[in-house]
């Protein structure tokens, strides 16, 4: 019994991290995928003022 416990410790523990390591990955797309918008925003902004000013 004292064995199965422990074994559903560890996987116990190996879930939350797994919970943590995907959170963190998704944070992490969240992230890139909102500097992208606005780096692409950014660029789109210099390319009109370049423009403008011709």
């Amino acid at each position: 019994m004292h064995k199965v416990e422990n074994n559903l410790k560890k996987l116990g523990n190996f879930a939350s991290l797994s919970t943590e390591k995907l959170g963190l990955q998704v944070y992490t797309l969240k992230a890139l995928r909102i500097y992208r918008v606005n780096y692409t925003f950014r660029i789109l902004c210099l390319y009109q003022i370049a423009i403008d000013s011709l």
